[in-house]
């Protein structure tokens, strides 16, 4: 199987490729840094920001599975929650997964997986409650960012 991922060289990312590679699958990965902590002849790197259209979009064409983990860091002890940084953490969520999903709509042959997970805490703050998958969204920042993602 090849599965393209952005957000691959993250901690779950990394995990990730570490079980797809010891399956026998093949990774092509876009990372804004270009970093290849692999180098392996089974995992393409390919430098490129997933916010923007570019060249990269043309790697989905023949994938089987696309998996997006993109998203600047929620939680970072010297960057508080300011406007700025809200609208960063929106903006790498949002723009990545309308970029994939531009590059599936273009790609030839298109993959049959579409995975994409960079949010948490869509429910918002329920402490000991029971939600079902049913409830409605909750109204804090990291619900609002599930919910526009």
């Amino acid at each position: 199987m090849h599965v393209l991922l952005t957000g691959g060289t993250g901690f779950l990312g990394r995990a990730l490729i570490g079980g797809l590679l010891e399956r026998g699958d093949r990774c092509t990965v876009i990372s804004r840094s270009g970093r290849d902590p692999w180098r392996r002849d089974d995992v393409r790197v390919l430098r490129a920001d997933p916010t923007q259209p570019g060249e990269w979009q043309r790697a989905v064409s023949g994938v089987d599975a696309v998996v997006n983990l993109a998203g600047e860091r929620v939680v970072h002890p010297l960057h508080p929650w300011t406007a700025a940084r809200k609208a960063a953490i929106t903006a790498s969520r949002v723009e990545t997964a309308r970029r994939l999903a531009e590059a599936i709509r273009a790609a030839e042959p298109r993959p049959r997986v579409f995975v994409s997970a960079s949010g948490v805490n869509y429910y918002g703050p329920r402490g000991d409650e029971r939600v079902e998958e049913t409830a409605p969204p909750g109204d804090d920042f990291l619900a609002r960012l599930c919910v526009e993602w």
